[in-house]
């Protein structure tokens, strides 16, 4: 009946954010982004804001079901998500991991550091959902950083000062020189065919520009 049919489809929807894989690694504007050690695989971060405890993980599940939601739905009624936003007998989830998507702070200034978003969170009020974007702002001498702050109340906004948030240009330079020198291969080949077929030279050495 109903009821059978919400229990497969929780399980269901369960199996499918558990087995989720989530790219850490991010490629636009000239740099790219490795955040991958932030990743954490034996306890969630947290953050506490006045009345409520924020517990997160970056590019996975969180790691445990808080306490609170387990009291709340049943150990196996909580589903897995990025994160989870609890308090005094509530449970709420800050995103699904599936919905992960990364982009730029700001696309002018790729420098500034990038952003992870995550949306299907649990009802928040009418039609919005809870939301959660990791602001992974770069500052070199921060080391890993930490999560310092929540702000919002539907659309969570985490303020993270990293290292890792800064472009590796490397790979733009290798970039440049792969162009560069695709570049001078074309000119010579070009360059030899024409003298060759149109200038009637000999095909060899003498005829590369």
């Amino acid at each position: 009946g109903y009821h059978t049919y919400r229990r497969v489809s929780f399980e269901f929807n369960n199996l499918v954010a558990a087995l989720q894989t989530h790219p850490c690694t991010y490629a636009a504007g000239g740099g790219e982004w490795d955040m991958s050690r932030l990743q954490r695989s034996s306890r969630d971060y947290l953050v506490h804001r006045q009345e409520e405890d924020f517990r997160f993980n970056v590019c996975a599940n969180a790691v445990a079901k808080p306490s609170e939601c387990s009291a709340l739905l049943g150990e196996d009624n909580v589903r897995k998500a990025v994160g989870y936003q609890t308090a005094d007998g509530v449970c709420y989830y800050m995103g699904l991991l599936r919905t992960g998507k990364w982009s730029l702070i700001n696309r002018q200034r790729p420098q500034d550091g990038v952003k992870l978003t995550y949306t299907g969170g649990s009802q928040c009020d009418g039609a919005t959902q809870r939301s959660v974007q990791f602001m992974f702002e770069c500052n070199r001498a921060a080391g890993l950083g930490r999560p310092v702050r929540v702000y919002g109340d539907c659309e969570f906004v985490i303020a993270w000062e990293t290292a890792l948030a800064c472009p590796n240009r490397q790979t733009v330079a290798w970039a440049y020189l792969f162009w560069a020198l695709l570049g001078v291969g074309v000119y010579l080949l070009v360059g030899f065919a024409v003298n060759v077929r149109y200038r009637h030279l000999p095909p060899d050495l003498e005829s590369i520009p």
